[in-house]
Order: structure tokens, then sequence, then C-alpha cells
């Protein structure tokens, strides 16, 4: 704790620091509107580390109680199956750490070939803060496929189970349905327990995709420089960033809840109807899925799915309107002349 508390403060100092710089270069009245964005969108980048005492620390308990309550589950997987509960993640691994080195060396990079006035320091603020927005999305997506796959685990061990026995297996079929409520309930707070942080790091993603797509449409006339690769870069992306925490809340609440009563489904048919018990205690666990179907959600406000990214799509072209007509009155004098009176009431 002391040493992550002395290694956050550090890069926080360093963080608040770069970003009262950079504000200076927005309120500048000689610099372009759109360098103004790219500075804003640079502020921007920075806000997750400085959130970090608000969000990641204030939610500490709720995921030391998620990381129980997955340890219980597994402890209950091995109960009913005597089986371990061991999940190959080290695919899911490998692709945040290559994300990490290749986001990070490109954005670095990118950040130099500028030259927007960055110093060395700056620069190593800049690679945590990509570093913290890379592991941050792979974590959030290693859980989601964590999940998915203990499901499938689930599936496969009960069907291994009920056509090894065959009769007799109404008992096992309720141990069964005990273990995915556990489950169902573990994957529904896999979002309680971290949903403000992600929640601000999509809010963060969603802005840097905004103004990175609109710094695109906004700069064309100049070609494919630096800058407009600098966006580029940065919308894919924020872009893949919002699609990895929408898409693994969306597979994991789908294996979880209807791939997963779909196999049961198929099992069920399976059985003559003189089995009537197994039949019986199998529609119950249908209908326990069908009326408690887990979802995974930012603190009960947003449910995170393949829809989000929808909604998102949505309001970033409110967005461009907004920013394109701003762009567009920049030029008239009164907008001059705001622009200035915010300078001078800084100074």
């Amino acid at each position: 704790m002391l040493y992550s508390a002395a290694v956050v403060g550090l890069v926080t100092a360093g963080t608040l620091f770069m970003v009262n710089d950079r504000f200076w270069r927005v309120v500048d009245q000689n610099s372009s509107f759109g360098d103004k964005v790219l500075e804003t969108a640079n502020i921007i980048f920075f806000l997750p580390v400085i959130l970090v005492p608000f969000t990641h620390w204030f939610e500490c308990g709720k995921k030391a109680r998620f990381v129980n309550s997955w340890r219980r589950m597994q402890t209950n997987f091995r109960d009913v199956t005597g089986k371990p509960l061991s999940l190959d993640l080290t695919r899911a691994i490998r692709k945040v750490k290559a994300s990490v080195a290749v986001i990070v060396t490109v954005l670095t990079t990118l950040l130099f070939v500028m030259q927007r006035g960055f110093t060395w320091w700056q620069g190593l603020c800049f690679a945590y803060c990509v570093c913290l927005s890379v592991i941050t999305t792979g974590t959030w997506g290693t859980m989601g496929r964590a999940l998915e796959l203990a499901a499938e685990r689930v599936i496969t061990e009960l069907q291994l189970c009920v056509r090894v026995r065959m009769y007799h297996c109404a008992d096992h079929v309720r141990r069964f349905k005990s273990l995915w409520v556990k489950l169902s309930l573990l994957t529904q707070e896999f979002g309680t327990s971290l949903g403000y942080s992600y929640a601000c790091n999509l809010l963060v993603f969603f802005v840097q995709q905004v103004l990175a797509v609109y710094g695109i449409l906004s700069e064309m006339g100049r070609g494919f420089d630096v800058v407009n690769s600098t966006f580029a870069v940065s919308a894919i992306m924020f872009t893949y960033a919002i699609f990895v925490i929408c898409d693994a809340g969306q597979l994991a609440t789908e294996q979880v809840g209807e791939a997963f009563q779909i196999k049961l489904q198929t099992l069920c048919d399976e059985f003559p109807h003189s089995w009537s018990e197994t039949r019986y205690e199998i529609t119950l666990f249908l209908q326990a899925i069908a009326t408690n179907s887990p979802k995974i959600t930012f603190c009960r406000f947003v449910e995170v799915n393949r829809g989000l990214i929808a909604s998102l799509m949505a309001a970033m072209v409110t967005y461009l309107v907004v920013l394109m007509q701003f762009q567009m009155s920049w030029k008239q004098p009164c907008a001059q002349v705001c622009i200035a009176n915010l300078s001078a009431t800084c100074s």
C-alpha cells in the first residue's frame, strides 16, 4: 500500500504539473482551434491517473469481496465436481502484454515526434498513463473471459455428470443449479465491484475518441501529417478499448445466461419423459436462468454490452456536430474576444 501510494503520488504530482502546462497552451489565443483540441485531448488523457484515489481506491473493498467470492465459487466447483476450476487465460494475458508494448511505444514515439514541448519526465508520465489505460482495459477483458470459461466448465461438467449417471442424477442437478446461481451472482458482482473505475475510464475513452475523430475531420486539409497520424492512432486505440470493455460484458453475460440456457435445454431434450425427476430438476434450472439472467452493469447505472457501443456512436455524432459549429464560429471576432478575456482572467 505504501509503495502504491508513493508511486501514484509521484506520478500524479508530475501529471498535475503537466496538465497545468497543457492548460496554458489551450488558453493561448495565438494557437489554432485544432491545436487547442489536441491539447485538450492531452489533458483529458491524464485524468484517469488523477481519478485513481477517487475511483480505484474507493472500490478496494468491493474488489476484495469480488476476489473472495471468486475463490468461494472455485471451492464450490471443486466440491460439486471433484475437480479444480482451472481456466486457461494464457492467450488473454499475452494479448494484454503485447498491447502494452505496442501501444505505449507507438503513442510515446508520436508524442515526441509531434514536438509539442514535452520533456523526458512528462514522457514517462504519459507512458504511465498509457500503461494504466491499456492494463485496466485488458484486466476487464481477461476477467470477462474468465467468467466465460467458468460457465463453459460448469455446463460441460453438468453434461458429463448427467450422461454418465443417467439414473438418479436429480440431486446432482440441484447442486449444479446452486453452483450456477453463485456464478450468476459473481457475474453481476463483477460489474458492481469495478463500476465507478471502469465507468470513468469509459467516459475518458469516449471523450478521447470524439476529440480524435474530430481532429481527423477538421485537419484533413493538412494531409496525413504527424498530427493527423496521432489523431488516427488515438481514435483506433480508444475505439478498440471501448469495444473490448463492452464486448467482454456482452460475451460474459451471454455465456453465463443465454448460451448456458440453450445447452441446458438441449440436455433436457435428450431425457425421456419416464425420467420425470431429473427432467423436473432441469426444468427448474431453466426457469431459474430465465428469471435470474445475469447482467453486467456499472454499479447498476448502465448495462455493459454491445448496445452501449451503438449508444456511444450515436452520441459521438451529436458531439462532432457541436464541435464543428464551434470551429465555424471560432473565426468570428467574438470568439477571439472571449479567449482574450479568459486569458486575462487566468493571468
